[in-house]
């Protein structure tokens, strides 16, 4: 008896090990076949609980290239612009305020403009300019300039894109760089203090090809329950940050599709040449954008709550009723929410294509009355908030 209770109580033990690692080991397994694409649309029905419009102003001080990244803190926007390398300052209904910092050579100054990040607890819009290797922080509140970092980045290493933690804390993701460039634990995915000290490394980047680079979209965005989601931009993986650690969330297995090894690369094995350029982890969703090894762009859906995957061509938002005018996204911080910014061009071209839905077609209307067609090339972005059920 005293034998059998001892094997019960060991047994016991393992299996709250196992419970305990449970999340962490048990990754979701997706195979997308990009064949079947080409046959069909996903059906957005049912899946969209409204759609916002937010017209940011136009004025001489403050055209923007590229909207890339899209902040919400309180009663204000913050908007990143990497192709002009600015941040801009609007209020909640677009009405532009500031800009936030300048590029120069000055001690309050950028030159690069590698990666822009909100800290929400000291309400700073946190640029990294990984030529200077400093991190340089404005308020929200009137843009004015509050400290520098100088000697982030550690000898001889490059950050290529970072991320704040609500405890000040920062992600450093460095997946181009190898051990026989820099030290092995500034490589993959690791983690610095508030000055830039190593506080510990999740996992190091061993392979040199491939990489893909996302200019438009991150490789951390904000997961509705506060943790960080991380886009590893070689393998397709998905991972998420909780509670200081990292955990393979998402796994997708291409069919069909993958890389031979080549001459003269370190390699851990075949990688897919299927390319996921950008995914949103919002609300019950994992929305997917991908290239395929043919050049061409789809789409999957990815129901949490239905476990249910959903692979095609466009998003079909024609049963929800909504003016629902683009479905290529950019990145925000509201968990919920699928962001667009449609400029001027696109605002054009939607007004004009007799494909065009009437419903959003009137709602462009809107903004756009009294505007001449060289006003409405040259106008900033209209941004397009989809939330999400």
């Amino acid at each position: 008896m005293s034998m059998r209770i001892k094997l019960l109580f060991l047994l016991c033990i393992l299996l709250s090990a196992c419970g305990n690692h449970k999340e962490q080991n048990m990754a979701r397994v997706l195979t997308i076949d990009p064949e079947i694409a080409d046959e069909r649309s996903i059906d957005m029905t049912g899946r969209v609980d409204s759609v916002r419009f937010i017209q940011l102003e136009t004025s001489p001080d403050n055209l923007i290239g590229m909207v890339t990244t899209v902040f919400f803190v309180a009663d204000k926007i913050v908007v990143a612009d990497k192709r002009f390398g600015r941040v801009y300052l609007f209020d909640t209904t677009g009405k532009f305020l500031s800009q936030i910092g300048y590029r120069g050579r000055g001690p309050k100054e950028y030159i690069d403009m590698s990666s822009v990040m909100v800290n929400e607890k000291e309400r700073t819009v946190i640029i990294y300019d990984a030529i200077n290797k400093r991190i340089l922080a404005y308020a929200v509140d009137g843009g004015e300039f509050r400290y520098a970092i100088d000697d982030f980045t550690p000898e001889n290493g490059f950050i290529r894109e970072m991320t704040v933690l609500p405890d000040g804390n920062f992600l450093c993701a460095s997946f181009d760089m190898t051990p026989t460039r820099i030290d092995e634990k500034y490589t993959g995915l690791w983690m610095a203090d508030p000055q830039g000290n190593f506080i510990k490394n999740f996992f190091p980047n061993l392979v040199t090809y491939p990489f893909m680079l996302t200019p438009a979209n991150s490789y951390f965005q904000v997961l509705k329950g506060g943790g960080i989601g991380i886009r590893y931009g070689i393998h397709n993986d998905l991972y998420h940050f909780e509670s200081d650690s990292v955990f393979l969330y998402m796994q997708y297995e291409i069919k069909n599709d993958k890389l031979p090894l080549l001459a003269g690369r370190e390699q851990s094995g075949d990688i897919a040449i299927t390319w996921s350029t950008s995914s949103q982890e919002k609300g019950d969703y994992i929305v997917t954008k991908w290239l395929s090894d043919r050049n061409t762009e789809f789409f999957t859906v990815y129901s949490l709550e239905e476990e249910e995957l959903m692979t095609g061509q466009v998003l079909d938002y024609s049963g929800t009723g909504l003016p629902i005018v683009s479905h290529w996204f950019i990145d925000s911080n509201d968990p919920n929410v699928l962001m667009s910014a449609l400029n001027g061009v696109k605002v054009h071209s939607t007004l004009n294509d007799p494909q065009t839905p009437e419903i959003a077609k009137e709602t462009l209307r809107t903004f756009t009355e009294g505007m001449t067609e060289e006003d409405i090339l040259n106008m900033n972005p209209i941004l397009q908030l989809v939330y999400l059920k």
